[in-house]
């Protein structure tokens, strides 16, 4: 059953300055406006939570141990208590590779969205060209086969599709050539940019393992 026109679900979220509805279902109702912003709410959220995730729950049984250590005066207290102010040190330090790994992240990404989107525009572009340049040459092929040279308009035409096949074959071998180069550069910025970011993350990493090593 459909509901009533006058449902609030039904009913624009945002004030018409017109002072009358459009035709048609509303594109912003309050149920979709309150989805998007409990979705955008609980995107940022998980976001969040899955890099401190870890280090969290290091912190937790940290506490937790340090916590009934207490209550026992035994060796296994005295056991619990130095486990859980190991987990508690070491959950501090793990805060330490967020920042080098979020570096990390953002620079893949950029290398993904630049680099290798205008290698792929590129290498599309020269594929292209190749089948341009293979259809120029069935083309030639087929006048060729036709060909009367007493015949001057016939003589002409397969001088004209010459033409756009040597046009043809000097786009393709330009745009093979700049395949050729940007794949080259290519792999070799994502060495550059591997081991640039890379040193970061390395050495904050043996920090983080010789500290919680202690």
């Amino acid at each position: 059953m459909r509901k009533a026109s006058n449902c609030i679900t039904r009913q624009a979220h945002t004030w018409n300055h017109q002072g009358q509805r459009k035709r048609g279902r509303p594109k912003n109702t309050l149920r979709r406006d309150r989805h998007e912003k409990n979705k955008q709410e609980l995107d940022g959220t998980r976001k969040e939570g899955s890099e401190q995730n870890l280090s969290q729950a290091e912190n937790e049984m940290g506490r937790f141990l340090k916590q009934y250590s207490l209550e026992d005066k035994t060796q296994a207290g005295k056991i619990m208590s130095a486990v859980g102010k190991a987990l508690s040190s070491s959950a501090q330090q793990r805060l330490t590779l967020l920042s080098p790994l979020d570096r990390v992240h953002q620079e893949v990404k950029t290398f993904r969205q630049q680099a290798i989107s205008d290698t792929t525009n590129t290498v599309k572009i020269m594929e292209q060209g190749r089948t341009e340049y293979r259809g120029a040459l069935l083309w030639m092929k087929n006048v060729s086969e036709e060909l009367d040279p007493d015949t001057y308009k016939q003589l002409e035409k397969f001088r004209c599709v010459q033409a756009q096949v040597r046009k043809a074959k000097a786009s393709f071998d330009r745009l093979k050539v700049d395949s050729m180069q940007k794949i080259d550069l290519l792999a070799a910025s994502r060495c550059n940019m591997l081991s640039h970011v890379l040193v970061g993350y390395q050495n904050t990493l043996l920090t983080f393992l010789e500290k919680t090593s202690q």
